[in-house]
Formats: structure tokens, sequence, C-alpha cells
């Protein structure tokens, strides 16, 4: 149950590894596989990286693997890299719509305290990303500008919420609410400044979501 460093290369339907000498070590065939994001206490990995299972879903076999890297960035891209060769090889999944890039500021609760602050969000490649401050008169993000957080959105799910006693639907600011309820049972909090806003993510959310977990149904 050691951990081992190892070189991925994957090409046409097969995922193969190598040891850092480069000796061949296994193979995975691609349009067989499934990859799950999980905590890294299933696994036994660092508590500060970012792990995955890669699942043999064939019939004949129920050979897994797991992995971890430093990074959240480089776990999805390697989740996307492994759904588009399994869609190039076997038409078994759609990734080739990306949904729009989606930013602007949203108010953000607290999960420890139950206060709002106001956050820069950028939602891109299924990803929803925040930072403390927004982007510079060119319209841009820099290196200065450091994330203050993320929403795995890999199986989440994102729901509205209401003002009940609201006599109208647009008379309170709760009716600009929305929560994101990651697979872990993790609820982040989010509040637009006006309706329209508020059609604008959930729509954008959704559809990243969707792209997040592989589907062509958006």
């Amino acid at each position: 149950k050691s951990w081992k460093e190892r070189l991925v290369h994957i090409v046409d339907a097969k995922l193969d590894y190598f040891d850092m000498n480069a000796s061949f070590k296994g193979s995975f065939h691609v349009d067989d596989c499934s990859v799950e994001f999980v905590p890294t206490s299933e696994c036994h990995a660092p508590v500060d990286s970012y792990a995955f299972k890669i699942l043999n879903t064939s019939d004949t076999s129920d050979e897994y693997l797991y992995s971890y890297v430093n990074s959240t960035e480089l776990r999805h891209f390697f989740a996307l890299v492994l759904l588009c060769k399994a869609r190039q090889m076997s038409i078994k999944r759609d990734l080739s719509r990306l949904p729009e890039k989606v930013t602007g500021w949203l108010k953000l609760q607290g999960h420890l305290i139950k206060s709002w602050k106001k956050k820069y969000f950028v939602l891109s490649v299924g990803q929803l990303k925040y930072y403390d401050s927004g982007p510079n008169s060119d319209g841009k993000l820099t290196a200065n500008h450091k994330e203050s957080g993320s929403v795995n959105l890999y199986k989440a799910e994102i729901k509205l919420i209401f003002n009940k006693g609201a006599v109208y639907a647009s008379s309170s600011n709760e009716d600009f609410k929305m929560v994101i309820v990651e697979e872990s049972g993790r609820e982040t909090n989010l509040q637009a400044e006006n309706v329209a806003d508020k059609k604008l993510w959930f729509e954008g959310i959704k559809l990243h979501i969707h792209y997040s977990n592989g589907q062509s149904d958006y």
C-alpha cells in the first residue's frame, strides 16, 4: 500500500505507467475506465494532496488504481484527458461543448462564521474559484491575485433558495441566494445582487457541473 512516483503515458485507448527509470509497470484501457475523485483518507494519501481513483469498469475486471497530484487543477485536467480519450475511442461521452466562462462578484457565506463576504468568482472548465479582489483594469487576474478557495463541482448539485415569507418573488435579497452541495455534503451558500445575476450564475454553474461529470445533456 505504499505510494510510488510514476510516469503516465496516455495514447490511443491505453494509459501506460512506468517507474522513474522508464520501466513499464502496467496499463489500463481508457475506454473501459472511469475516474472518481476520492477523499485522501480513503487511500491514505497526504492530506494536502488531491486524490482520484482510476477504475476498470469492464465486466471482466475489478482492477483499480489510486493516484494523487499536488493541485486540483492537475487532477481535473487528468480526469478530462481520460474522458476525452474515452469519447474519442468509444464515443461514450461528449466533452466537445465547453460551457462559457462566467466571472463576477457574488456574496459567499462563511462555513464556520455565517457572515457574508463579497468575493470575485471565476467559473471555467468545470471549476468554480473565488478571490478576495477582482481583476486589474485590463480585466485579467494575475499571479498577485491569490485564490481564496474553490468549490468542487464534480458530482455536485446546485439549488435555488427562496424567501418563503416574501410577498413578491423579488422583494428580498433572500430570493437571490443559491446553494451548491458537493458530493461530500459540504454546502456553499452564494448570493447574487439581482435576479438576472442569479439566473446567469445558476445556469452557468449547472452547465459546468454537467461538464465536470462528463455528461452531454446540457
